[in-house]
C-alpha cells in the first residue's frame, strides 16, 4: 500500500531530526496542510522541538495514539520532495476553492470579487515560505556590499533626498526597507510638506523609468496632482485654485500639462491613488506588487481600514503592516503621515511620538519619525519647524523652514537646538524655564491635590498627597 507524502514527511523528520523539520517549515508547510492523523503528529513534533530534539516513535504513540512503522522510519526519505508534494496539493485545493468563490461573487458584485481575490493572494502566501533562506556567507556578503555602496557614495546620500540638506546629511536619505513617519496637527500642512519632498525626488533624483506611488486617504487624486503641479511650477496656490493665475503663469501651466500628457518631459511616473482603490493595506499590497514603485507615500495612514476593536488597535496594526508588509516585504522606503492627538494644542512645538493620535506606539515601528510644527508666529510668517523626533540609525536634527504657499518655497532657514522655535522671544523663554527648573534647595513639604480647584486639604474633592522634592510622603 503506497504511503502518503504526509506520512513520509513525518518519517523523514523523525529519522533526520530537527533540521529536517525546519526544511519543510521554511517552505511554509504547517500541520494545517497535512491530512488525517498526520496533522496531529506534525503538531506534536512542532511542540516537542522546545526540547531541541524530535520525539521517538513511542513518544508519538503515547501523545497522539498514532502507530508509526519502524521499518519506514529507517528509510532515507527526501524532505523537500515530500514538502513539494504537500504544497502542490494544499495550494491547488486552496486556489481552486478560492477562485470558485471569486467567480461566483463576480456575477453579483465585482468589487467584492476583487477584494476576495486580493485576500486569496494574501492567504496563499504561506506557500512562498515562512522565512527566506539566508546562508551565513550571503549575509556577510550583503554586509560588505552595503559598506562598499556607502564608501562609493562618500558625501552623498544612500537613499532619496529632500529639499532640506541638513536633514539629509543626518539621515542619508529615505532608504530601502525603512518606514518614515511624519506627525503633525490638523491643517498644518502635512500634505504640502510630503508633496514638496516628493517633487524634489521626482524632479531631481529619480530616473524616467522609476515610479512614486502616492496614496491619499483624504483627497481625490486630482487634488493631489493640483498641489504637486503648484509646487513644481512655483505657483501661488490660492490663485491656482481660484483660476486667476497671471497670463504668463497660466501659459506655463497649460504648456506643462500638454508636455506631461504627451510624455515629452521624460520624467518619472507619479501614480496617485485614493482610498477608493486602496482602503486597506491588504488592498494596497497587490498594487505595490504590480507597480513596483521606488517610493511609497501614504497620506493619513491612520484612516486605513484594518481589523480591530477600536481605532487604537487598528492604527497599531496598520503601522505594524506598514513596516513588515510594505517596507520590509517590498524593500522600498515608505513615507507615511498621521496626526498628533487632539489634546496637543496647535501651537505646541515639542510634542513627540508618544503624542500620536490613537496609538502612541507608532514611533516604536518607525525607522525615523519627524514632526511638523508651527506656532501662530510661524503660520503668520509662512514658516514651520521640522522636529527630528526619533531614529534608529542617526541623530535627528531640528530645522526652521520656509512654508510659503504663494511662492512654493519650502527651503530650510536654519538649524535649531532642541526646543527652539527660531523666534528669540520663545527661545529666551525656554532658557528661562530651564533656569527655573534648576534645583534651588529642598522645598518644604506641600499638599498637592488631584483637583486643582479643590481646597487643600480641608474640603478636598479628590486624593491629596503631601510631597517634597524627593516625592510623595503621605497620600490621603
Amino acid at each position: 500500500m503506497p504511503v502518503s507524502p504526509d506520512r513520509n514527511l513525518i518519517h523523514a523528520i523523525l529519522a533526520q531530526g530537527v533540521p529536517a523539520f525546519f526544511v519543510c517549515a521554511k517552505y511554509g508547510v504547517s500541520s494545517d496542510h497535512l491530512f488525517d492523523e498526520n496533522k496531529s503528529v506534525f503538531a506534536f513534533i512542532e511542540s516537542f522541538l522546545i526540547k531541541n530534539r524530535v520525539p521517538t516513535l513511542e513518544e508519538v504513540r503515547i501523545a497522539t495514539g498514532t502507530e508509526l512503522d519502524p521499518a519506514v522510519n529507517g528509510l532515507l526519505i527526501d524532505v523537500e520532495t515530500c514538502t513539494a508534494a504537500i504544497i502542490k496539493r494544499s495550494l491547488g485545493k486552496q486556489l481552486a476553492t478560492g477562485v470558485r468563490d471569486v467567480l461566483e461573487l463576480l456575477k453579483l458584485d465585482p468589487s467584492a470579487a476583487r477584494d476576495a481575490l486580493s485576500q486569496l493572494v494574501v492567504d496563499s502566501t504561506w506557500s512562498i515560505g515562512s522565512f527566506p533562506t539566508l546562508p551565513e556567507k550571503s549575509a556577510v556578503e550583503d554586509i560588505r556590499k552595503l559598506y562598499l555602496e556607502a564608501e562609493a557614495k562618500t558625501g552623498q546620500l544612500l537613499g532619496w533626498g529632500s529639499p532640506w540638506p541638513t536633514m539629509d546629511k543626518a539621515s542619508l536619505g529615505l532608504q530601502r526597507g525603512e518606514l518614515n513617519i511624519l506627525f503633525a496637527k490638523k491643517k498644518l500642512g502635512k500634505t504640502f510638506a510630503k508633496l514638496a519632498w516628493v517633487e524634489h525626488i521626482w524632479n531631481k533624483e529619480m530616473q524616467p523609468d522609476d515610479r512614486i506611488l502616492f496614496l491619499s486617504m483624504e483627497m481625490q487624486p486630482r487634488l493631489v496632482y493640483r498641489r504637486f503641479a503648484a509646487i513644481h511650477l512655483k505657483m501661488n496656490y490660492e490663485q491656482f485654485r481660484s483660476g486667476v493665475l497671471p497670463p504668463e503663469k497660466r501659459l506655463q501651466l497649460m504648456t506643462w500639462c500638454d508636455d506631461m500628457i504627451a510624455g515629452r518631459l521624460n520624467k518619472p511616473k507619479l501614480t496617485v491613488i485614493s482610498s477608493n482603490e486602496a482602503p486597506s493595506i491588504r488592498a494596497l499590497s497587490p498594487i505595490v506588487a504590480q507597480l513596483k514603485p521606488k517610493l511609497l507615500v501614504i497620506d493619513s495612514f491612520y484612516m486605513l481600514q484594518n481589523k480591530g476593536d477600536g481605532q487604537w488597535e487598528k492604527t497599531l496594526k496598520n503601522v505594524q503592516d506598514l513596516k513588515m508588509k510594505l517596507a520590509n516585504a517590498f524593500d522600498i522606503p515608505v513615507l507615511a503621515s498621521t496626526q498628533l492627538k487632539g489634546t496637543i494644542k496647535r501651537d505646541v512645538v515639542d510634542a513627540d511620538t508618544d503624542d500620536a493620535a490613537y496609538a502612541k506606539a507608532i514611533g516604536d515601528y518607525a525607522d525615523a519619525s519627524r514632526g511638523l510644527f508651527g506656532t501662530l508666529d510661524h503660520v503668520r510668517d509662512n514658516r514651520r519647524v521640522w522636529r527630528g523626533l526619533e531614529s534608529r540609525e542617526f541623530k535627528p536634527v531640528d530645522l526652521l523652514i520656509n512654508f510659503n504657499l504663494e511662492t512654493m518655497d519650502f527651503s530650510e532657514i536654519q538649524t535649531l537646538e532642541a526646543g527652539q522655535t527660531g523666534y528669540a522671544k520663545d527661545d529666551e523663554k525656554d532658557d528661562k524655564d530651564d533656569e527655573d527648573e534648576k534645583p534651588r534647595g529642598k522645598r518644604k513639604p506641600t499638599w498637592v491635590t488631584s483637583d486643582e480647584d479643590a481646597p487643600q486639604p480641608k474640603g478636598k474633592r479628590g486624593r491629596v498627597t503631601l510631597e517634597d522634592d524627593d516625592g510623595p510622603i503621605l497620600s490621603i
